[in-house]
């Protein structure tokens, strides 16, 4: 199953739009096999254990499978954790534990510590008003 998310890569003062696209295979395996593509960094590829734990230790229970996320634009470089959340969501998504079908008109950027708090939630002033200029909310 596919699910959509939204958030965004800062460059400097600059916000670029990604959509970061969870694909979820539901074959159970005996290990879990998670692929993150799209040009990210070391800290966007960890996040595979952040998200993996602050999915369970928020009650949800994801058996091994395999797990793709896509982060586009191919071309944008995708650095820090801010990119936790909208990961977290789009695998509860997929896997069909969310509610909504949809969250794509919200522009999400928190990094989630293992308890699936969210850690901080850093914002630079030209993001901060640029999804409210295309109707996102934050």
């Amino acid at each position: 199953m596919l699910f959509k998310a939204l958030s965004a890569a800062v460059s400097g003062i600059d916000a670029n739009l990604i959509d970061v696209e969870v694909d979820y295979s539901g074959a159970v395996t005996d290990k879990d096999i998670f692929h993150t593509v799209g040009l990210p960094d070391a800290a966007v590829r960890e996040s595979r254990d952040r998200v993996r734990a602050a999915i369970k230790n928020s009650g949800y229970t994801i058996p091994p499978t395999f797990i793709t996320i896509n982060l586009a634009p191919a071309d944008l470089k995708k650095e820090g954790s801010g990119f936790d959340l909208p990961i977290a969501l789009g695998i509860l998504g997929a896997y069909g534990a969310l509610r909504v079908s949809d969250v794509s008109n919200f522009s999400l950027w928190v990094s989630l510590g293992l308890m699936a708090v969210c850690d901080r939630f850093r914002v630079c002033c030209r993001w901060r008003f640029w999804p409210a200029k295309r109707r996102y909310r934050i």
